[in-house]
């Protein structure tokens, strides 16, 4: 088993207002969260995770705006933005395919309110040996969120006994 790792820098928090500096075509691509109340959950929780690899941050959180301020009850919302960090930028495919690979892990193993689709589909086996970290303002995402742990990928430990209970006596 090779870990791939992705790496993610997290800031925020931003408003909708604040879209315009979210709007640099060499940087701002990536992943966001959504916070802000629910009638369920709680006030200032994270409802959603999006991602934009095309356009940037500005330009999709732009065209999802209306929809987020259609629903008042949500308010106030909060966005922040998770640039992929490495020692070099990849290549346009690569870097896209990252954001793929670490929004489906995130979402899986966070359960937001409003990735409701996302949450319940099965994980595919191309995340069982990501490895994602979290730096900066993350929220309340982990700081590390293993495919292995979510996905219980553990073949190589088909039946696991607690360490001093195993027919022994002491």
């Amino acid at each position: 088993m090779t870990l791939r790792f992705i790496y993610i820098d997290w800031d925020g928090p931003y408003s909708f207002e604040e879209l315009d500096e979210l709007d640099d075509r060499s940087s701002d691509y990536g992943i966001y969260q959504v916070y802000g109340n629910h009638p369920l959950y709680g006030e200032e929780v994270l409802l959603y995770l999006g991602t934009t690899d095309e356009g940037t941050f500005a330009h999709k959180l732009r065209s999802e705006r209306e929809y987020w301020e259609a629903e008042p009850e949500f308010h106030p919302l909060s966005l922040y933005v998770g640039r992929l960090a490495g020692l070099s930028t990849p290549s346009g495919e690569v870097w896209a395919q990252e954001i793929d690979l670490a929004a489906r892990l995130l979402v899986y193993a966070h359960a937001p309110a409003f990735n409701g689709r996302e949450v319940g589909a099965n994980p595919d086996a191309d995340l069982a040996d990501l490895h994602i970290i979290n730096w900066g303002n993350y929220r309340d995402l982990a700081p590390e969120v293993s495919g292995a742990r979510w996905l219980y990928k553990f073949e190589d430990l088909p039946s696991y006994n607690i360490y001093g209970r195993h027919g022994e006596s002491h």
